[in-house]
Formats: structure tokens, sequence, C-alpha cells
């Protein structure tokens, strides 16, 4: 359990992007992030309680990002996989594919469905050279 709990943390230090999802850092002024980033954040909207609302003093009403009761509570994202695990990209994973959070090869990335619906066709075959590495990796 604690080399799992390890790993994770070793990944997610090496993960820019769950970090700035999670801590809500990133731009200061949310009229300045990318599309990207706030189709990104827009996975996490009404996925947990507005602590305001709990204690009544909610000022944003309908515009509140987080779930005002739990008929508005969505489900968070399964993140499972949506990125490359940092460990194996330096040839240091410790856990078997099947094990880790983290896609070990492009083969196993997947996307989450707001980003599934925007995903380009074809970006393994756009990178013929990782391709190339994952077979290798295979085979071994």
């Amino acid at each position: 359990f604690r080399l799992l709990f390890e790993h994770a943390r070793s990944c997610q230090s090496r993960t820019s992007t769950r970090n700035f999802a999670m801590s809500g850092s990133g731009s200061a002024d949310r009229s300045e992030q990318t599309p990207s980033e706030a189709r990104f954040r827009s996975q996490f909207k009404k996925t947990q309680l507005c602590y305001f609302f709990t204690q009544g003093s909610c000022r944003k009403g309908a515009g509140c990002k987080f779930a005002h009761g739990g008929v508005e509570l969505e489900s968070a994202p399964d993140l499972t996989k949506t990125s490359l695990c940092a460990l194996f990209k330096e040839g240091v994973c410790p856990l078997a594919s099947s094990m880790c959070k983290f896609a070990h090869g492009y083969k196993e990335l997947r996307a989450t469905r707001v980003f599934a619906a925007n995903r380009r066709p074809g970006l393994i075959e756009e990178h013929p050279s990782l391709e190339d590495e994952e077979e290798e990796e295979e085979g071994e």
C-alpha cells in the first residue's frame, strides 16, 4: 500500500495538469484561461457540495460551480489513465500497468467524456515514433 501511495504522489507531483485542476491555481484572472483549461475545469462543476450553501450564505446562486444539495451533485470524472506515468517515461515505474493509475504508453491513454468529444483522430498515426517505442516495449 505504501508503494502505491508513494508512486501516486510521485506521478502527481510531476503532472501539473491535475494539480492545476484540483488546487484552483493557474491564472488569477479566469478570463485568461485557455479553452482547454476551461474545458478541463468544467468537468469538476457541481462535483462537490457548496460549503457556503450548507451554511445558508452562498451568494452565487445558480452561477455557483458547486452543488446546492444532493440533487445537483454530479459524479467526478474518472481521470485514470488520462495522463502518462512520469515514472514509466523515465523507465522506473515499479508498478505493473494494471496497478498504475497513469498510462504506461500512448495506447493506454484515454479521454474523459468532455475531451473524448473533441479528440483528434489519428493522434498515434501523427507520431509514428511513439508507436514504435511502444512496440519495442511490448516486445521486451
